[in-house]
């Protein structure tokens, strides 16, 4: 039985891990390396089961998934996926320049001052999973690959149960609400603990981030509604995760 399920954002919605726009495919929608569907919208989408195993979809074609793994020993309750954006080789912006100057003056100057192409789709995403039991997932989806679904990290809790996991619109971060009735923010990139927030005294629910600030709103079964700014800027890492 499926306990969660998310949409992979297509090309152009949601940044890579640094915030900025992904950018466009370059292709047709649904063509060859899109990320989109043929009606335009998501192509790909991540189920969660009650076996602890995730599975990566196809919308075009549903008759058996693009690849699965077992990520958990206890139900998938929650997931939530974000594009990476693929980046350029640190030396060709400088190689560009290079071949620049070495024409001299014969150069077309508006080719010169022409910006830069924008960034490739997306082609892997980051994957966050929590589950009943002791350990949050870190995965990484590569839809065009032999292998698309593959396990980064397991980070282990104090505590078992995940309600909730939600990433940050700009990519740095995540967060988890916990059945110990505790938040816990991670690193995205490096995949590490960065503070735990404690306010709520019964299991969380559900968390959520604003796609325009830095707020993070948190429900708990206290019935209480929290609202954090969460701006982590070279933080330590928790003792508590």
């Amino acid at each position: 039985m499926c306990m969660s399920l998310a949409f992979l954002a297509p090309a152009g919605e949601g940044g890579g891990t640094d915030g900025s726009s992904s950018g466009q495919s370059g292709s047709s929608p649904g063509g060859p390396g899109s990320t989109e569907g043929a009606g335009g919208g998501p192509r790909y989408l991540v189920t969660g089961y009650e076996d602890g195993v995730a599975a990566l979809w196809d919308v075009r074609n549903t008759g058996r998934p693009l690849g699965s793994a077992r990520l958990h020993s206890e139900p998938v309750m929650c997931c939530d996926a974000r594009p990476v954006a693929a980046k350029r080789p640190k030396g060709d912006a400088a190689a560009s320049a290079a071949a620049g100057a070495a024409e001299g003056p014969a150069a077309d100057p508006q080719a010169a001052a022409a910006p830069p192409a924008s960034s490739p789709a997306p082609t892997w995403y980051d994957l966050i999973t929590g589950s009943a039991d002791d350990v949050v997932s870190c995965c990484s989806l590569r839809p065009a690959e032999a292998q698309p679904v593959r396990m980064a990290k397991q980070i282990k809790l104090r505590e078992a149960g995940t309600a909730d996991v939600r990433i940050r619109a700009d990519g740095k971060l995540f967060a988890c609400g916990c059945w110990d009735g505790r938040v816990r923010l991670y690193s995205l990139r490096k995949r590490e603990p960065l503070a735990v927030l404690k306010y709520h005294r019964s299991q969380v629910t559900a968390v959520a981030f604003s796609p325009v600030t830095r707020t993070l709103a948190t429900a708990s079964r206290d019935t209480a509604v929290a609202l954090w700014s969460v701006y982590i800027a070279g933080a330590s890492h928790s003792t508590d995760a």
